[in-house]
């Protein structure tokens, strides 16, 4: 059962969140598990690319200044079943959508908060059908370049 803190709607509900309005807050009340979920001012872009065997791929990234130089951050599905979800129902056409980021904490049995951060890429049509997909970074580093993005760009 989830209890939510800010206004009264479940963590799927909220996708479609902007940017410049607020941060919403969900606690599972059975785990104590918390779900932070915000837009931040970055977009998940794509582009077409030629992969090592010839074939043509689409890859997602995120791109952003740090320290005055154009920082990227490669992404990719969590699963390789998820490329055509994510090309065709998320996506849908067109090349770049906003990032969304869910921060879940939760706290340790030795009393430590432990946070994480998940990447998702949503996406609601007209007649209310809800689209998303999360992603992760291609290598570690790309999760590193992420965070100092989300840091410096988010809300």
């Amino acid at each position: 059962m989830e209890k939510n803190v800010n206004e009264k709607v479940n963590v799927t509900e909220k996708a479609n969140v902007n940017a410049t309005e607020k941060v919403n807050t969900v606690v599972n009340t059975e785990t104590g598990e918390i779900v932070e979920e915000k837009k931040v001012s970055l977009f998940v872009e794509r582009k077409q690319g030629r992969g090592t065997n010839g074939k043509m791929y689409m890859n997602y990234f995120v791109i952003g200044k740090l320290r005055g130089g154009d920082s990227r951050a490669d992404l990719v599905t969590i699963d390789k079943g998820g490329y055509e979800y994510i090309d065709k129902e998320v996506f849908n056409g067109r090349d770049k959508m906003p990032l969304t980021v869910r921060q879940t904490s939760y706290q340790a049995a030795d009393g430590k908060v432990i946070r994480k951060n998940a990447y998702w890429v949503v996406d609601d049509d007209d007649d209310g059908t809800h689209y998303e997909i999360q992603l992760k970074g291609r290598e570690t580093s790309d999760i590193s370049v992420l965070e100092s993005l989300i840091s410096k760009y988010g809300i």
